[in-house]
């Protein structure tokens, strides 16, 4: 028998069906997509990266000494059972001129090598591969310079500071591109490492071993067997090392003390160099200020003498000058009485034959008169006349000689006087020609002497000029490196007095053995697998609750499928057809659209979902692309789970209704019997009730069934919306709550342990800058406690405030219910929430922590305090004298900035990190990053589920009104019939659904509330707390959601009622 009627039957009803076969095709894609999605992303993440670690043989264990590794070190680690050693050296250092932080590696060879993207690993000491996301600023061939801070005694670790870039590489230790853990240099924050050959540093001691294991070689490294196994293992190391801390101590105090004692004796002859310069320089300074004082002596008495000379001279000159004064006059008198005498001459000459030929006349005349006078004949008249004109003759006779006489003695006598005149003229020639050489002598004499007594000084001012000369070359060369000396010799003295502090200070060395989680840098590492856990954490949540509500709409939708072709199953009876043939209608349609969709939902969660989840992480990390493998597991179990949400009730469904004759089959199910219901029996409520609102009233109570998988559909719906957006906003969330309300300092300033009073004191002065807000001494310590099996490690800020009434400034300690503030108390200690959940403790237990040397310490707790992102600790002096047995010593410093961006906050960092004395910076920015990246792949995670949850909201809803009307189409046909209008019929069953919507709302509020505090309590890694507050959205966008398709599909039940021929709805039974 072909049975052709069957395979028609089973064709048509596909054909017939359309929507409700995609309505189960979808319902069943989204659950298998949600759980194998979830399912296997966590698996694909953790085989990626162990693939990725075991390609480069990723060490198990590293070991890092605070003092370094040396040879001893290095024979006992050899005893280790290890598969692989392998030693190396790290530095941390900056670019040059700049403040980014940059760690050094030693190339490694056989331990965690490096993986190379582009170029090569270095050859030589003077080549480096850079990070690979440094190649955007970096190119092949470039040169790269870098700056050492340099250690106690100046020196450096690089013995060069210049490479040239040969290759960009990443790490398998360091899988982060944004949180790469703390930094000595720099900020206090590693921005990039690099690689450089093992022969770049200058070290006799290495500074990290790495060490691998066989048995774990091939087991998931985020594993509890793995763990496990490496606890032995690092159980074995500390006992090895368990008494090289006290023998290094003594080692490098002995080192210490050798080093103290040749920089002591080093100093000593430097400082008496130093000195005997100082005192052979001062003597010269001495015998120069002598030797000036002489000259300046010699220099007065030859000005002395030169002025006496020139005081002789000018009296010589003076007397030349009076004697040629008055020989001038001489002459000129000589010239004037010449003048006189020539004239006088002249006159006498001219005068004087006048005068002899008046004389003569006269002497005639008187001969003559004497002659009448003695004439006898004459008469005594006339003799009379002669005697009186004798007289007048011998009177005028008289004067005329006188006059001829004193005219002759005058001009004989001004003859005398001008011959006189002349010999005097002479005279004062001659003596003013002896004069004038004396004059000549005396000047050449001193000129001679002038010359001589000035050459003598300029030979002394040379030598002395060239005493003072070599003095001042000397004093230049020796003030020129005075200060250079003077601090070498300060800097000397300090570094010695540092090394005696040091070495009184100098503590345990602490042997850090670290899992992969705990090495420097293995932030990454830890928030890799904080999100694959989250995943696995979610895939054991959500995709269950969702896949169940799915998988009970596929059964209410396939239940009814059966009960609607009750008659065609009555007819196939009827025509002789063997129960297993008619089932097999139902059950084929129910295999092929569960296949179907479990067979889109698997394909699109082994790919889909891995392929998002990697999208939000991958920016932040270095790991290779995540590999899609195909876990047939999971994938049996959807395909198995479909079937029974499909296939099962169709079978079980069928089966029932198979066992009534054919006769009863073809017949419609009675309706069920109506009864009284709570409403009416409330009078005054039900009388007020219109005839609509009644039936709505009475069909909720009588289609039970239908009401209750229509609260629950919507119920399942809204609540993986609530617990969707209530998680997007617990995560988003934490960071404002962390570092907006609780925490509001920026950096954490770790004094060195060796600091000095100077340096101490440049530490404060530069916290009194303007761009510091706060900054408070406290203590810092990290300690350490271990709250599960695997062994792995949860660190724990200890902060001890010194004024304890301030520390309100910098962090709010208060609890997260009701706000209530909390205070530093004696003997008991507060710890952060997250701590206390880990550890399972509250108020008044004890809990244990261990530094980094393994000591153990009980604390009381006297109280738990809000925090989300990092343990932490906080105790008062007392109580931490008390804990640790040890006087309280601040060691750190909380500072607060005025400008709060992470790019002062960098700077800032950047010039704490440049003074000496500064161990390092603990930045907020670490924690920020850290959780940042959780934040982004858990926020994409529960992007996804939130569409899906609303996807599966649309077919839910959408499934159940069908199902509704389909059930109670000879009802709205009735109605319809009786003259009710179009929307009066849409309303008359729709109003069921905005009510049954409603309460499946408020009840999705409750059960996604629960399912939030669910995820809450098992998602979160172990040192991140989420906000257990929902916020607004998850309550305004799924009832703006669930309202939006309700009001969606009343418009689409509304025009399929319309085209509906209700006619032949009520003749269907006939």
């Amino acid at each position: 028998m072909k049975k052709l009627a069957l395979r028609k039957e089973i064709f048509r009803s596909f054909k017939k069906s359309k929507s409700r076969f995609f309505s189960i095709v979808c319902l069943m894609a989204l659950g298998s997509f949600a759980l194998v999605g979830l399912k296997v992303t966590g698996p694909d993440m953790r085989v990626t990266g162990n693939n990725y670690f075991q390609d480069h043989h990723t060490a198990d264990l590293s070991i890092i000494a605070d003092y370094g590794l040396n040879q001893e070190d290095v024979n006992i680690i050899n005893q280790a059972s290890a598969k692989d050693i392998e030693y190396g050296y790290l530095k941390d250092v900056t670019i040059k001129n700049e403040h980014t932080a940059v760690r050094l590696f030693s190339k490694t060879e056989r331990i965690s090598t490096f993986d190379v993207k582009e170029g090569r690993l270095p050859k030589s000491k003077k080549e480096i591969a850079l990070q690979e996301n440094l190649s955007e600023d970096y190119a092949i061939g470039d040169s790269i310079s870098f700056h050492e801070k340099k250690d106690l005694s100046g020196n450096t670790t690089l013995n060069t500071d210049t490479f040239t870039i040969v290759g960009f590489v990443n790490s398998t230790e360091i899988i982060s591109n944004v949180n790469q853990g703390a930094s000595t240099a720099g900020t206090g924050d590693l921005s990039h490492y690099a690689v450089i050959s093992t022969e770049a540093f200058d070290s006799d001691i290495y500074m990290i071993a790495r060490l691998t294991y066989e048995d774990i070689a091939s087991i998931d490294p985020y594993s509890d067997t793995y763990a496990t196994k490496l606890l032995k293992h690092k159980e074995e190391l500390n006992e090895l090392l368990a008494d090289q801390p006290k023998l290094r101590l003594h080692s490098v105090k002995a080192d210490v003390q050798k080093q103290i004692d040749e920089g002591n004796k080093n100093l000593q002859d430097a400082q008496q160099t130093f000195d005997n310069t100082k005192e052979q320089l001062a003597n010269a300074k001495l015998q120069i200020e002598q030797g000036e004082l002489e000259l300046a002596n010699k220099q007065a008495m030859y000005n002395q003498a030169i002025q006496d000379g020139q005081v002789k001279l000018n009296d010589a000159r003076n007397t030349l000058r009076q004697s040629e004064t008055t020989l001038t006059q001489a002459k000129n008198a000589y010239q004037n009485n010449l003048t006189t005498y020539q004239a006088k001459l002249q006159t006498y000459n001219e005068s004087k034959p006048q005068l002899e030929a008046a004389i003569t006349s006269l002497k005639q005349q008187e001969t003559t008169l004497q002659a009448v006078i003695n004439d006898p004949t004459a008469t005594d008249q006339q003799k009379a006349e002669a005697s009186a004109t004798l007289q007048v003759v011998q009177a005028n006779l008289t004067t005329y000689t006188q006059q001829l006489t004193q005219a002759t003695t005058a001009i004989e006598n001004a003859k005398v006087q001008l011959d006189q005149a002349d010999r005097q003229i002479r005279a004062g020639e001659l003596q003013l020609q002896q004069g004038q050489i004396e004059l000549q002598n005396q000047e050449a004499g001193f000129e001679t002497k002038k010359t001589e007594g000035a050459n003598q000084l300029v030979q002394a001012s040379a030598t002395l000029q060239e005493s003072k000369t070599t003095y001042q070359s000397k004093q230049a060369e020796f003030d020129a490196k005075r200060s250079d000396i003077e601090k070498e010799l300060a800097n000397a003295k300090s570094k010695l007095s540092q090394y005696e502090d040091s070495l009184d200070s100098l503590e345990l060395p602490a042997y850090a053995i670290q899992s992969r989680k705990e090495t420097p840098g293995s932030q990454g590492y830890k928030i890799y697998g904080s999100i694959a856990t989250i995943v696995d954490s979610l895939a054991n949540v959500f995709p269950i609750f969702l896949y169940f509500v799915a998988a009970l709409v596929t059964f209410t939708t396939m239940t009814r499928f059966v009960d609607e072709d009750r008659i065609n199953l009555g007819t196939l009876k009827a025509l002789g057809y063997e129960n297993k043939d008619i089932r097999k209608k139902f059950t084929i349609y129910g295999l092929l659209a569960g296949t179907i969709g479990t067979f889109i939902g698997t394909i699109l969660g082994h790919t889909l979902l891995p392929a998002i989840v990697y999208k939000a992480y991958s920016v932040g990390f270095t790991v290779p692309a995540i590999e899609f493998h195909f876990y047939f597991t999971i994938s049996l179990i959807a395909l198995i789970l479909s079937l029974l949400s499909a296939v099962l009730p169709a079978y079980m469904v069928a089966s029932r209704e198979l066992k009534n004759r054919p006769s009863i089959l073809l017949q419609p199910k009675s309706p069920k019997a109506g009864s009284k219901i709570l409403l009416e029996r409330i009078r005054p409520l039900w009388s007020r009730l219109s005839f609509t609102h009644k039936v709505t009233a009475r069909n909720l109570f009588r289609y039970k069934k239908r009401a209750f998988m229509t609260i629950f559909g919507v119920c399942g719906a809204v609540t993986m919306l609530f617990a969707g957006f209530g998680m997007q906003h617990s995560i988003s969330g934490i960071g404002e709550h962390q570092f907006d309300e609780i925490i509001t300092y920026d950096m954490i300033i770790a004094k060195d342990p060796t600091i000095q009073q100077t340096q101490s004191d440049n530490v404060e002065k530069q916290l009194r800058d303007d761009a510091i807000k706060y900054s408070m001494p406290i203590h810092y310590s990290e300690l350490h406690v271990t709250p599960n099996a695997s062994g792995d490690k949860q660190d724990v800020k200890l902060l001890v405030p010194s004024d304890p009434a301030k520390l309100s400034n910098y962090i709010t300690l208060e609890e997260r219910k009701g706000k209530e503030k909390i205070s530093l108390e004696d003997g008991s200690i507060i710890i952060s929430e997250r701590l206390a959940k880990s550890f399972d403790v509250s108020i008044g237990d004890t809990i244990v922590m261990q530094d980094a040397n393994n000591n153990s310490y009980e604390m009381k707790v006297g109280g738990i305090c809000e925090m989300y992102m990092g343990h932490f600790a906080f105790m008062n002096e007392t109580t931490y004298e008390q804990v640790f047995n040890q006087d309280y010593t601040d060691n750190a410093y909380f500072v607060s900035l005025h400008d709060r961006s992470i790019a002062n906050a960098n700077t800032q960092a950047a010039v704490f990190m440049d003074l000496p004395g500064v161990k390092g910076i603990v930045q907020n920015t670490t924690l920020i990053t850290q959780i940042d990246t959780i934040v982004n792949a858990l926020d994409m995670i529960m992007t996804v589920l939130i569409i899906v949850a609303s996807l599966l909201a649309v077919v839910i809803l959408y499934n159940l009104t069908n199902i509704n009307i389909s059930e109670r189409i000879r009802e709205l046909s009735t109605i319809k019939v009786l003259g009710f209008y179009d929307k009066e019929v849409t309303m008359y069953i729709y109003r069921e659904t905005i009510t049954l919507t409603i309460l499946g709302i408020l009840t999705g509020f409750i059960f996604g509330r629960l399912l939030h505090l669910y995820i809450l309590n098992v998602v979160p890694p172990e040192d991140v707390m989420f906000d257990p507050t929902t916020g607004l959205m998850g309550f305004i966008v799924s009832i703006i959601l669930v309202a939006t398709v309700t009001f969606i599909l009343g418009i689409f039940v509304n025009q399929k009622l319309r085209k509906e021929d209700m006619l032949q709805a009520l003749k269907s039974v006939d």
